[in-house]
């Protein structure tokens, strides 16, 4: 890729055979929203070589419009912790969690939690009980919610299994990264991220729903929840395709981009495996949120696909549309 190609302003783009890709691909996803079982997609971007070379929007929907991300923002929590420990507010993955949450009494009442490190929350294998179901779905969700402190709540959580033994997934440890990252850099992730990430990126976003203690987040279940448009997506997943770097400057350090994409646990879920805070598969790496949110990076054929779709349903058919549909188009 040239390295003069940064979407900071805005995408340029391409026609897909310039870019080595099959140009009927838009007419090929046209007739995969014809079809049942369609994941009732609002918008597809495709980028190749820094080009945007298929952008298709349904339901009425346009480039300017933003939908909630749902737990996408994991994975944006992901990239700021890497972004902290480049700059040097957190030491490093294997740091424990208790040095940037020192003030709260539960690691002193159970120094057992003092093994937790950044490492084990980032790979959701914090050891924390959590029962079955995600999201609303989730019935240890409800009270920490209505509680005062959310990582007090979550600190008070049984510790079931030995950190990073076990992986879970739960809301629990997405509270305490945002926290952390809160408690190493004295901002709120919102606010590093707009200095740190989104601002240099040119990407677009409101203010992030926040917590109590000022901690933010994205619990859709109170909040309207956060909402960016498919270009400013495709901004993040083209960082971690330059391997961190952006116009010349490295964002992240491209170890960390390497550790996100590296399959930490497997899962009984179609995502695949589990890196930090991204979901790892045989084809793409992804940050990956409910109801058919989807950042999808393909090194290997210098590509990101974004999809965003009606999240009114689990039944997402997100993973079926890039590896079916878009992946095999492209040489």
């Amino acid at each position: 890729m040239p390295p003069d190609i940064w979407p900071t302003q805005d995408w340029q783009n391409a026609r897909p055979e310039e870019q080595g890709i099959d140009p009927r691909l838009a007419e090929k996803i046209d007739a995969y929203m014809r079809l049942p079982e369609s994941i009732g997609l609002y918008s597809l971007l495709v980028i190749r070589n820094g080009y945007i070379v298929c952008e298709r929007y349904f339901a009425g929907c346009s480039p300017s419009d933003g939908h909630q991300i749902k737990s996408v923002i994991k994975s944006i929590f992901s990239t700021l912790v890497g972004i902290a420990i480049k700059e040097g507010f957190i030491e490093s993955l294997d740091t424990p969690i208790y040095h940037y949450l020192k003030q709260y009494e539960q690691f002193q009442r159970r120094p057992e939690l003092k093994r937790i490190t950044v490492r084990h929350v980032l790979t959701m294998t914090s050891g924390f009980y959590w029962q079955l179901g995600v999201h609303a779905h989730q019935p240890l969700v409800t009270p920490i919610i209505n509680s005062t402190d959310w990582t007090a709540s979550v600190l008070n959580l049984p510790l079931q299994d030995s950190p990073g033994t076990k992986w879970a997934y739960k809301e629990a440890d997405s509270m305490l990264i945002s926290a952390l990252i809160r408690g190493a850099t004295g901002k709120s992730a919102y606010e590093f991220a707009r200095r740190y990430l989104l601002e240099p990126l040119g990407m677009q976003s409101p203010v992030w729903p926040s917590d109590p203690q000022g901690n933010s987040h994205n619990y859709v279940g109170i909040s309207p929840g956060l909402a960016l448009t498919a270009r400013s997506m495709a901004k993040l997943g083209y960082l971690f395709l330059r391997d961190g770097q952006w116009e010349g400057k490295q964002i992240l350090n491209q170890s960390y981009v390497q550790e996100c994409r590296t399959p930490y646990f497997a899962t009984n879920w179609r995502e695949g495996h589990y890196g930090l805070m991204w979901w790892v598969s045989d084809d793409y790496y992804s940050a990956n949120g409910f109801g058919g949110q989807t950042i999808a990076v393909n090194p290997a054929k210098d590509v990101v696909v974004v999809t965003q779709a009606n999240s009114d349903t689990r039944k997402s058919k997100s993973y079926d549309v890039i590896r079916s549909v878009i992946l095999p188009f492209i040489k």
